[in-house]
């Protein structure tokens, strides 16, 4: 029987997708507590591949072929059985640190704040030894910044820190704004990691270790072809055009960075998708960082 709506401390909220070892090896790693909420969402995986965890206390929705959207829609189908009063998001393929959940509860009741940010560190998901990849080292990096007080580096956090994990969200503060992920096949969390950044009036960032990011070949991540290119770039000519809207164009996204990779990778005549989209968004391709 589940707890009553407001008995969960912590929600979290995890999509999955072909990789049921790993996901196992993830919801290991977060306590068996009846506070804590653990919502797996899979997003039609291969019938011998579907989710299947032998522990209380997991909650596993099933997306059949036609609402199967990605992460995004498998997120946005977590939030809305979420009832914590703390939302936390993890990748299948990932984990939590034990000594996270030793310092968790103090550090919630740490004043009133709607994210609170984290390092992370980042593993082979085959050997577990220590691997260094890039959002390592750049969400690290933002955080560090934040808490030695560097020129600008509050506003970096907020808009770069542009991935769900490595966080504590208020579910109130997510529901209040509306907030949810962008359905698309890559890149669904850029937004609203964005969105949630700046939209937060109380944030709180710890150097503490809270994630751990695996490193495995066939990701999403490491995925680069014709689609996945022209998702990306989209998703972030629209941060661009919200971070020109609030007059925060300096956190743009420098977006020629995707066209370079099309036209090594596709071609030159992909070239013409993107001039199109340049236009239409407004974007100036040259404008912002590559954070």
């Amino acid at each position: 029987m589940l707890m009553e709506m407001n008995a969960f401390k912590f929600s979290i909220i995890i999509p999955h997708k072909n990789c049921p070892d790993l996901l196992r090896r993830c919801v290991e790693s977060i306590p068996l507590r009846n506070d804590i909420q653990v919502i797996v969402v899979d997003d039609n995986s291969d019938d011998d591949k579907k989710p299947s965890l032998q522990r209380s206390g997991v909650e596993i929705y099933l997306l059949d072929s036609e609402s199967a959207k990605g992460a995004g829609r498998a997120r946005n189908i977590g939030l809305k059985h979420a009832k914590g009063t703390w939302l936390l998001f993890a990748d299948s393929d990932d984990f939590y640190y034990a000594d996270f959940w030793g310092k968790i509860d103090s550090i919630v009741e740490d004043g009133d704040y709607e994210i609170r940010y984290f390092c992370v560190d980042s593993v082979s998901s085959d050997t577990l030894k220590s691997v260094e990849r890039a959002s390592k080292k750049r969400l690290n990096t933002l955080v560090q910044d934040y808490i030695q007080g560097k020129d600008g580096s509050e506003d970096d956090l907020r808009f770069h820190y542009n991935v769900p994990w490595g966080k504590v969200y208020r579910r109130d503060f997510i529901e209040r704004e509306k907030l949810v992920f962008d359905e698309v096949p890559v890149a669904n969390d850029v937004m609203f990691s964005t969105l949630s950044g700046s939209k937060a009036d109380r944030i709180a960032v710890y150097i503490d270790v809270m994630y751990v990011v695996t490193v495995r070949k066939g990701s999403l991540v490491s995925r680069i072809d014709k689609d996945s290119l022209r998702c990306r770039f989209l998703v972030s000519c629209r941060h661009n055009v919200y971070c020109r809207e609030i007059r925060k164009q300096r956190y743009s996204i420098k977006v020629i960075v995707f066209i370079k990779t099309a036209l090594k990778k596709i071609g030159p005549k992909e070239l013409v998708w993107y001039l199109k989209m340049l236009i239409k968004y407004r974007i100036n391709p040259f404008v912002g960082s590559v954070k």
